[in-house]
């Protein structure tokens, strides 16, 4: 068998070892192993990429009807699941010590996503759940990990998964069956983001208040606004809207209360920590105006209003903060978001705020097309970040406050 001739020890051209070219272009091989390194690289891209398409629809048909479909369709089933997955595949070897996932691990969930997408939009026949299928396989490979090294006090996402799953399952137009609504699947969303972020966030707090050599204090937890959450879920499945209602809007209440401890000072000179306690607040407005109009149906707060709080805004922005922090610069032991993160989280951001204003979508086209050009330029905005990295070795941790804040 011929010799592999950088094995042998001779010198050859650098992009002949799968380095950059001549023309300081990296070559397809070593591109591919930069893309695939890491789980989250290749479906942080995709996420990025159906959050613009989802909100692209909007521009070429804002007259509703089919483009709803497809956007709901790309932004849950694609965007939200995307993300979803490459943040837990890159966070579980954390949180259960164990071996983190490598370039074969980032390949098959990239081919599953593709496969789901393809479901999704009705370009491949088959079983509607293929549309949920990286949802069932993360939480297959989250079940496994945690009997293999513990971390269950994380568990509680497994359930939330499938809910999701569930959800995105039915997303498909010729779904024969859906085993819940795609609104399910928002409020299980919102329920992993008090789930992952009221432990991240308080910690990123900690971390920072440490560094900048102040004292801790109580950096609030949002235990209790999560477990009324919970209860508001048990009681809208029996039926009991109002009760739901009013414990949602208790939960989104609990919520706020808890981040008032975190270190908003701080965060203020730290933009990469700002963006993710700005999304975090966007959650308890969500839950606040969700429960309102379940305990108070005459109250001229429309339910799509509501939603689009969670899902353009608690959802869509937390997201993105989330995966900005893959993307940014490492600068002294700090994330620095740079101008084009920054302005693609404020045009989230502004889209968010447009949707709350938006009562009647066909009556009020102009404010659609802005709301749906601020997030696709937003998401633009961050691929534009997105691309150069990958360029680059992922850096180690990825979301972590611990080294990289």
């Amino acid at each position: 068998m011929k010799a592999d001739p950088t094995e042998a020890g001779v010198k050859v051209p650098l992009w002949h070892a799968g380095g950059p070219t001549p023309q300081g272009r990296l070559s397809p091989a070593r591109a591919a192993r930069l893309l695939l390194e890491a789980p989250h690289r290749p479906l942080f891209l995709l996420a990025a990429l159906c959050g613009a398409a989802g909100s692209a629809v909007w521009l070429r048909t804002p007259e509703g009807g089919e483009a709803a479909g497809l956007h709901v369709g790309l932004f849950l089933g694609g965007m939200a699941q995307a993300a979803v997955t490459g943040y837990l595949l890159t966070a579980l070897p954390g949180w259960t010590r164990t071996a983190r996932f490598g370039t074969g691990t980032s390949a098959l969930f990239t081919l599953l996503f593709l496969v789901a997408l393809a479901r999704l939009l009705g370009l491949v026949d088959g079983p509607a759940w293929l549309a949920a299928l990286p949802a069932a396989a993360v939480g297959a490979t989250a079940l496994i990990r945690f009997l293999a090294g513990g971390g269950w006090r994380r568990a509680a996402v497994l359930p939330l998964l499938a809910l999701m799953g569930a959800g995105w399952a039915g997303l498909p137009e010729d779904a024969a069956v859906r085993p819940v609504p795609p609104v399910v699947a928002v409020f299980a969303l919102g329920g992993l983001i008090a789930l992952v972020g009221g432990r991240a966030l308080p910690a990123f707090g900690r971390f920072w208040l440490k560094a900048d050599g102040a004292a801790s204090g109580h950096v609030g937890h949002p235990a209790w606004g999560i477990g009324v959450l919970v209860a508001a879920g048990a009681m809208h499945a029996a039926g009991e809207d109002r009760l739901a209602g009013t414990a949602l809007a208790l939960s989104g209440c609990l919520l706020l209360l808890a981040c008032c401890g975190w270190p908003w000072r701080i965060a203020r000179r730290y933009g990469a920590l700002m963006i993710l306690y700005l999304s975090w607040l966007w959650l308890p407005a969500g839950l606040i105006l969700a429960g309102t109009t379940l305990a108070l149906p005459e109250t001229p707060i429309l339910p799509h209003q509501a939603l689009h709080a969670l899902a353009a805004g608690a959802i869509a922005t937390m997201i993105y903060g989330f995966m900005a922090r893959a993307a940014m610069r490492r600068e002294g032991g700090r994330l620095r978001i740079g101008a084009r993160l920054g302005t693609g989280y404020a045009l989230m951001s502004l889209s968010a705020l447009l949707r709350l204003f938006l009562a009647d979508p066909a009556g009020q086209p102009g404010l659609l097309l802005a709301a749906a050009g601020s997030m696709c330029l937003g998401w633009l905005l961050f691929l534009a970040a997105y691309l150069p990295s990958l360029a680059r070795p992922s850096p180690r941790p990825v979301f972590s406050a611990a080294r990289a804040g």
